[in-house]
Formats: structure tokens, C-alpha cells, sequence
């Protein structure tokens, strides 16, 4: 029996560069999601026990990520930030729009 997971993840980013614009990202059918936050880990190189901006800064920029497939359904997205947070989510399509300029 095989079945099919409702479950949507949505995330709104904005591009900060000038003339940047703002996007939708839909992740379908997700099975898996994870997330290794720790706010801890976002601290100056120089003072290793103040955390960043007094931690206002939240999850921080969007650094690197890759898409790869996991079987002909299903592929893995997986998204590292600069305060080092990992997040990784198992689903069966990505949709991305553009929702401002």
C-alpha cells in the first residue's frame, strides 16, 4: 500500500541585493524534514561566547544548497545557512515563484 504525504512546506526569501526580488518556495509531499539549529553556533571568531547580533538575526542567510534525487519520486533538498544551520527535506517536487520585484 502506498501513500501519499499531504504535507507542504512553504518558505517566503528575500533576495537582498539590489534589484533583488522575493520568492515562494513550495516543497510537496515532504516525508522528511530536519533542521540542526543552534543559535550557539552563530557567534563572533574573535569573542567565541557572544552570539551574533544578541541572536536578533534568526536563522540567518541562505549560503549553499543542492537538489539530488533519492529515487524517480522523491529528491532531497538540502540547504546550509551561514550561521551553519542545516536544513534537509525529503519531497516529491520543489515549486519556486517570484511573488515580488
Amino acid at each position: 500500500m502506498t501513500y501519499k504525504d499531504p504535507t507542504t512546506i512553504q518558505m517566503i526569501i528575500e533576495q537582498y541585493e539590489e534589484g533583488g526580488s522575493t520568492y515562494e518556495i513550495q516543497w510537496l509531499n515532504v516525508r522528511k524534514f530536519f533542521m540542526d539549529y543552534d543559535i550557539t553556533r552563530n557567534v563572533y571568531s574573535n569573542k567565541p561566547n557572544e552570539i551574533v547580533f544578541g541572536g536578533r538575526r534568526g536563522l540567518d542567510e541562505w549560503g549553499y544548497d543542492e537538489i539530488i534525487p533519492l529515487s524517480k519520486k522523491k529528491l532531497q533538498h538540502e540547504i546550509l545557512l551561514l550561521s551553519q544551520t542545516k536544513l534537509m527535506i525529503h519531497c516529491s517536487n520543489i515549486k519556486i515563484r517570484k511573488i515580488g520585484a
